[in-house]
């Protein structure tokens, strides 16, 4: 009968430990039940969640465990919502482990896919429990790249005497269309940033367009004043609209703008770099292109577009964005003979350059040739205000395209961190390499 006692009391005993879920760490299967009152929820993306960013976003969670937890996250591929993963990565292998808080970045997404996620919770005492399965969609691949991003200049506030400052890191860029118009009143939103490919969070991002005061226009008004111009009286009506020119692109209020005044018959006047730079204000433009007077018979056409075109350097750094721009007013025809054409197409080549064209010995092939971004024949056509409103447009335009982003970031480490901006519905993203401190 105790033989019988014993045997019965050892089974019961055996049973009870095989149904309260303890482990000894043998290495079987059997899954280790949570603590009691754990909870384990997925939060962002909700569940079913379509349109994500390829370029990746925050996996977030909830979870009561006690502290001493740590996290895996599973992330794989699947073919559609409700859909397990078929890989065989899903069962066994978290995309990151021994994570101690309650998110992740997932980093570059593949565009138009399904993707599943859970989340494992390791307990202290040895046990796990893993949450329910939610699933998201990530974005369409864009039809087009319809707006560009180009990366000009940053800058950190790297100092020798305090390594221990948080990175500041100012990043100037400017947003166009493929045809070069910019593109304004950009907000933050409509970008996303990573850092090492870690999304950054609100408070370590500023967004803003560059200030006007840093965005310089010189503008350069080149004024044929040859006497074959004169014998067709045209030289008042070409300082006519160069004054004009002045009081429209001197009144934009997105950039600051300085004027170059020229004149040109056999020698150009003044001299290339006899204006100190960037140039004068509207008002005293004005009283240089008033005192402009008849010059001689020779022009020197092609020398004079060449000389000021070859001064013409643009920059674009954190603290100056500088945008040179040329206008001609002539008839286009070089009589000197002192350069050639080819010297002066070189030269205004990749840069801003528009044409307007008065009646003498017209030379509209010329002039078009020059104004490689537009020629206007002011004397057949009379529509010269709507002219001059395009150049205005395109000008604001393009000096409200550039912006500020400045990103304070905790990162550390003597290497090279890299930083990706994409602007929503682009296919690639534009990045900036800083070294580390």
């Amino acid at each position: 009968m105790k033989l019988f006692m014993r045997t019965y009391i050892g089974i019961v005993f055996a049973a009870v430990l095989i149904n309260s879920g303890c482990s000894f760490n043998d290495n079987t299967s059997t899954t280790p039940t949570s603590p009691t009152n754990t909870t384990l929820q997925l939060q962002t993306p909700k569940d079913g969640t379509t349109a994500v960013s390829s370029f990746g976003t925050n996996l977030q969670w909830s979870s009561t465990a006690a502290i001493g937890t740590v996290f895996e996250i599973f992330l794989e591929q699947t073919s559609g919502k409700n859909i397990l993963p078929s890989s065989s990565t899903w069962s066994t292998t978290p995309k990151a482990l021994g994570l101690t808080t309650t998110n992740y970045s997932t980093g570059q997404l593949t565009y138009a896919t399904w993707y599943a996620w859970r989340v494992r919770a390791l307990f202290p005492t040895g046990s796990w429990m893993d949450s329910p399965v939610q699933y998201f969609q990530t974005e369409d691949i864009p039809q087009s790249a319809s707006n560009i991003l180009k990366i000009h200049d940053y800058s950190t506030n790297y100092d020798p005497a305090n390594v221990a400052q948080d990175h500041i890191i100012k990043i100037i860029f400017q947003v166009t269309d493929p045809a070069g118009n910019g593109i304004i009143n950009l907000t933050k939103d409509q970008f996303e940033v990573l850092e090492d490919n870690e999304q950054l969070r609100e408070f370590e991002l500023s967004f803003a367009p560059q200030a006007p005061s840093k965005v310089i226009l010189p503008v350069h008004l080149l004024i044929d004043n040859s006497t074959s111009l004169k014998a067709n009286n045209r030289l008042p009506m070409m300082k006519a609209d160069a004054t004009e020119i002045v009081t429209r692109l001197g009144s934009l209020a997105s950039l600051t703008p300085f004027f170059n005044i020229y004149q040109f018959s056999e020698t150009l006047s003044p001299q290339v770099g006899g204006i100190t730079p960037p140039g004068v204000n509207a008002d005293q433009a004005k009283t240089d292109i008033n005192n402009i007077q008849n010059g001689v018979a020779s022009t020197d056409f092609n020398g004079a577009v060449a000389d000021v075109a070859t001064s013409m350097t643009n920059s674009y750094t954190v603290n100056e964005i500088k945008q040179h721009v040329m206008i001609v007013l002539s008839d286009g025809d070089d009589t000197a003979g002192k350069r050639s054409l080819a010297e002066a197409t070189n030269a205004v080549s990749a840069k801003r350059v528009y044409t307007m064209g008065y009646a003498g010995d017209l030379r509209e092939d010329i002039l078009k040739m020059i104004g490689v971004s537009g020629y206007f024949n002011r004397s057949l056509n009379g529509d010269f205000s709507s002219y001059l409103l395009n150049i205005r447009t395109y000008l604001e335009n393009f000096s409200r395209s550039f912006y500020v982003l400045t990103i304070t970031s905790p990162k550390r480490g003597y290497r090279t961190h890299t930083i990706s901006i994409r602007m929503h519905g682009s296919l690639n993203p534009v990045t900036v390499n800083y070294p580390g401190w």
